[in-house]
């Protein structure tokens, strides 16, 4: 019968991520009924025996098969006919929840629905990706085992059947599992909610888990998520969590990267994730892309800063031993001040922000991107030995450059009639390490944008700029008069291109010679960029990414 319907509302249960339902209780035709919507995991158990279930039940159960199967997300609906004696007892408030959750049992089922959960735009090749880089993806989702087993073929996490699947349903299975299959691993909510309820066999089932190439673990609640990944945490692995609705805040929150997507679920991930992207196809762009080029540039940053320091600080610390500690500084004292702020500070900044260790490869740029990713999951960028390089190299160099200078010109007047004047060493050797730094970064640097070009050539014009202005207007108190004893001297000039050409040779010469006997990834990759940018060399190959050589990563993603 068509037309307006009237009924009134008792009391409401509202969904709840842990019951996976919600219950309505209504007045209707002179009747009091229950109607319950949810989950089928969760309402299908409360129906009726099989002896008093009605034939339509039993169709709409097997109805649900082929939807599963297909990866939709189903629901079913139930009611229940109440008395007017249980309807009494919800006249205390303070009861009524508890009644309501008690009275949600012997359930009649109405019918069911499914929705198709459409996989977003280049899913596939995005896990692909992630696959190919050694990253394992672990997949919690509130699904069914079976769903969310379709949902990770489609996905291509799993190959489709006949492929070996594992499957943990309770903590006794553990010991049966299998991990050097290096299969895939389901996990039910149920063994979830043991293991973190009993707190035994946590550890033993994480140190399993991660032996897997790709774990899908079903029926979870939002709660157990955050307990799982809390548990590699501890393991000492990094994590990256993804999420687009709000039960997946509390696992971006956890996670040590939490990434948010911007969808029809609402905005609630998004505004508590580290980063928000518009779908899911662009994590690869944002992991391979802008989080391996964010960590090689700070890498490079970080380093190149204490370099450059060292070199320009071991020749004060050697001055002091032949100046009779007489605190005389080896530098003008606003040039020694100007040095980081001013005269170094635009070529380490530009090379920071726009610098790319491999060029762009066109359409095989994401390959390229992927199979060196490892350098970042590994740290085999910023690492203790790379640092110790670094300040070693500076040290060195400093050396090199203040002997030659304090023995070449200690107590003797140079072939230009002009006596050797602490304003002529202080001047030179800073001269030289100002102008070999802008120098030397120009040599490393892989990718010229217009950005660095400029930096690189205001780093020495500014010196230069200033050391005028500071000779010609002592007044303001920031320099000394120099012009006559250095860029009027023919002397400095020579003594300058002289040094600054053997750092600049001493350093070309370890580095070319390092790269032609001991060439890591990147460089021959560079070296290879034609055979590379037409598709004519094995990435695997060239890349040396193979599984029985490279160590295993210690980044994993979660969706």
């Amino acid at each position: 019968r068509f037309g307006r319907m009237m009924y009134r509302t008792h009391l409401t249960n509202h969904f709840d991520s842990e019951r996976k339902m919600m219950s309505v209780v209504v007045d209707f035709d002179g009747h009091h009924f229950l109607f319950v919507k949810g989950a089928d995991s969760s309402i299908l158990p409360r129906l009726r025996s099989g002896s008093r279930r009605l034939p339509h039940e039993e169709f709409i159960v097997q109805g649900l098969e082929d939807p599963l199967r297909r990866g939709h997300r189903t629901m079913v609906f139930a009611a229940r006919l109440l008395s007017d004696s249980e309807l009494g007892q919800f006249a205390d408030p303070a009861t009524r929840p508890t009644m309501l959750d008690s009275l949600e049992e012997h359930l009649t089922l109405l019918g069911s629905s499914a929705v198709e959960d459409r996989l977003q735009d280049q899913l596939h090749e995005s896990l692909e990706m992630l696959r190919t880089a050694g990253i394992p993806v672990w997949v919690i989702t509130g699904d069914k085992g079976d769903t969310a087993r379709n949902v990770a073929v489609a996905a291509g996490l799993f190959d489709p059947p006949p492929e070996p699947v594992q499957i943990l349903r309770t903590p006794a299975d553990l010991a049966r599992l299998d991990p050097t299959r290096r299969g895939n691993l389901i996990v039910d909510g149920q063994a979830v909610r043991e293991l973190l309820t009993r707190g035994q066999g946590a550890k033993e089932f994480v140190e399993t888990a991660l032996e897997f190439r790709c774990v899908v673990f079903s029926r979870t609640t939002p709660n157990q998520k955050v307990e799982i990944l809390r548990l590699v945490r501890r393991a000492g692995k990094v994590v990256l969590a993804i999420g687009d609705g709000a039960n997946d805040v509390n696992m971006i929150q956890e996670a040590n990267v939490g990434v948010g997507v911007a969808g029809s679920e609402g905005r609630q991930a998004a505004s508590a994730a580290d980063f928000v992207v518009p779908a899911f196809k662009y994590l690869p762009l944002l992991m391979f892309r802008h989080g391996r080029l964010s960590y090689y540039r700070n890498t490079l940053a970080v380093l190149y800063f204490f370099y450059k320091n060292f070199l320009f600080t071991v020749p004060q610390f050697l001055y002091a031993f032949y100046c009779d500690y007489s605190r005389t500084r080896v530098y003008p004292e606003w040039y020694q001040s100007f040095f980081n702020l001013f005269f170094t500070a635009l070529p380490v900044a530009a090379r920071a922000v726009s610098e790319s260790d491999l060029p762009n490869f066109g359409a095989n740029n994401r390959f390229t991107l992927t199979l060196t990713y490892y350098y970042g999951s590994l740290n085999r960028m910023f690492t203790s030995k790379k640092f110790f390089f670094w300040i070693i190299g500076g040290t060195i160099e400093a050396l090199v450059l203040f002997f030659f200078i304090y023995f070449g010109f200690r107590g003797n007047s140079h072939s230009f009639a002009h006596g050797t004047t602490y304003n002529f060493i202080s001047m030179l050797l800073f001269s030289v390490i100002v102008f070999f730094l802008d120098l030397k970064i120009i040599y490393m640097t892989r990718s010229f944008t217009w950005l660095s070009v400029i930096s690189y050539v205001l780093g020495v014009l500014i010196y230069f700029i200033y050391m005028v202005i500071s000779n010609f207007w002592v007044d303001i108190g920031f320099g000394e008069r120099f012009w006559s004893e250095t860029w009027g001297n023919g002397a400095y000039w020579v003594h300058f291109v002289a040094l600054t050409s053997l750092l600049f040779f001493l350093n070309l010469l370890f580095f070319e010679t390092k790269n032609w006997f001991f060439p890591n990834t990147r460089f021959e990759i560079r070296k290879n960029f034609a055979k590379v940018s037409k598709g004519h060399l094995n990435f695997c190959v060239l890349a040396r990414h193979r599984e029985e050589t490279c160590p295993r990563p210690v980044s994993w993603v979660y969706y």
